[in-house]
């Protein structure tokens, strides 16, 4: 018996060809042929947002070396928006790229490492013009002076971490998250972020620990602007939240 089971063996090893590594020397990204709609249907941004994007990464993203068929820049950045806005396995990536996972997650990781370095540039805190400025638009929007942003909490869905402390990325509506925290001004634009607390994080417990709190308590935000909030935080004098059952004329305004 066990020379049988040596002979198949043999002969199942003798039959199987060695997987060959598949190089695909033609491949092309879908900024090179997808117009504006088709781009936009598959990625979720516009088509000229993402050759801005190629501009601001393309020297981070370059390879040093042309061996092995290396992903270009153009690639690389398709394959992580595909993923960023589809939330696909990286194998499904792979496959419709003719890449392997392992590359994939290397495109998918440079380009999310090169954008987060990004942010200092287009998310920051503003000034006293853009204060002043903010402000201002608020108030011809809403009739309220004095704000500074509108501050809330989302939840970014994630799969389970696993480990230990897994339960406490499990938010209140039972799947697992990071709960993030954004300020942002009268057009929409975010101003500040917080992306490092688990989904089960309560929204004023992120706000109490943030810098954003720190500034205001010192006053180096000046105490004429405020931020406004829903009622998942506690009405401050920099932050102000609505009245749950407004009965006067001037609570209801």
């Amino acid at each position: 018996m066990a020379d049988m089971h040596r002979l198949e063996m043999l002969h199942y090893l003798e039959s199987s060809e060695r997987r060959s590594r598949i190089i695909n020397e033609d491949r092309v990204s879908d900024l090179d042929f997808l117009d504006s709609e088709d781009f936009k249907s598959r990625y979720r941004i516009s088509r000229s947002s993402a050759e801005d994007l190629l501009l601001l990464l393309r020297d981070n993203l370059s390879s040093t070396t042309m061996r092995n068929n290396a992903l270009s820049p153009e690639e690389k950045l398709c394959i992580a928006l595909r993923f960023f806005s589809s939330g696909a396995q990286q194998q499904i990536l792979g496959d419709l790229s003719e890449l392997s996972q392992s590359s994939s997650c290397r495109a998918v990781n440079q380009v999310a490492l090169h954008l987060a370095k990004l942010r200092p540039r287009y998310v920051y805190l503003p000034n006293e013009v853009e204060r002043r400025e903010i402000s201002q638009k608020f108030l011809n929007s809403s009739g309220f002076p004095g704000v500074y942003g509108a501050i809330d909490c989302t939840h970014i869905p994630i799969i389970s971490p696993g480990g230990d402390y897994a339960e406490i990325f499990r938010n209140r509506k039972g799947y697992f998250s990071l709960n993030v925290q954004t300020i942002s001004d009268a057009d929409l634009y975010i101003r500040n972020i917080v992306a490092r607390w688990p989904g089960s994080t309560h929204d004023s417990t992120i706000f109490d620990h943030s810098h954003v709190r720190a500034l205001f308590e010192a006053e180096i935000i000046p105490p004429s602007y405020h931020l406004i909030g829903d009622n998942g935080y506690s009405c401050r004098t920099y932050l102000m939240t609505p009245f749950l059952n407004p009965t006067t004329q001037m609570q209801k305004r």
